[in-house]
């Protein structure tokens, strides 16, 4: 549902992207109805790309559109929204500068049995590729095992001994259980599209072997 969203009309690429319209879904998840100027602020799309996006949406029986009060989640809206947002978190910009040399950013999102996913996608380096395909300069691909970070290898799990910030940073988070996967998208400082290459990526991931 949200990567028909993000289809080209007539050959032409929407300037949004699936993350774009999960964002919507969640922002007002959070907060409705809201108004079509607030959404632009929120997700920082212009005015005729967010009329396009919500247009889509609102064919598509996710959302309504109220002259007065503004965009309100439909029923389905609501449960694609909820479904989506209990597999996808957002953990933020984290503490990347233990594991990369350079000068770079990292946004993090867990993913709910993303261990089982990511495998069931074709593996950690697919994913990778696949963060890297939607804008990344790279990407790290982290598993949660019983209160403990892994790095998956070839061979084998590496366990995330060293990098106590990042370490520390996500297993804070409440929302990560045993069989999770952080994904990081690594964008050069001032990226500001950085957390949707990453989201982009978890959704596609989701959308070919989630539940």
């Amino acid at each position: 549902m949200i990567s028909d969203l993000v289809k080209p009309l007539r050959g032409v690429l929407p300037r949004f992207t699936a993350y774009h319209a999960y964002m919507v879904l969640v922002e007002l998840l959070r907060d409705q109805p809201l108004g079509r100027q607030a959404l632009m602020k929120k997700l920082g799309l212009g005015e005729a790309s967010i009329k396009t996006l919500i247009k889509r949406m609102r064919e598509r029986g996710l959302i309504l559109v109220d002259r007065v009060a503004g965009v309100l989640l439909t029923d389905d809206g609501r449960r694609i929204a909820e479904y989506m947002r209990s597999y996808i978190h957002l953990l933020g910009y984290l503490p990347i500068e233990e594991l990369c040399q350079g000068s770079y950013v990292g946004f993090g999102a867990g993913l709910k049995e993303g261990v089982d996913m990511v495998r069931r996608y074709g593996g950690p380096l697919a994913v990778r590729d696949c963060i890297v395909r939607y804008g990344a300069e790279g990407a790290l691909v982290m598993y949660l095992v019983k209160s403990k970070l892994y790095l998956p290898t070839p061979m084998e799990l590496e366990e995330l001994t060293g990098a106590h910030k990042i370490r520390n940073a996500v297993l804070k988070y409440e929302g990560l259980e045993s069989g999770d996967a952080v994904l990081i998208s690594i964008c050069r400082p001032g990226d500001g599209d950085c957390p949707s290459y990453v989201v982009n990526a978890v959704i596609e991931v989701l959308g070919r072997v989630g539940c």
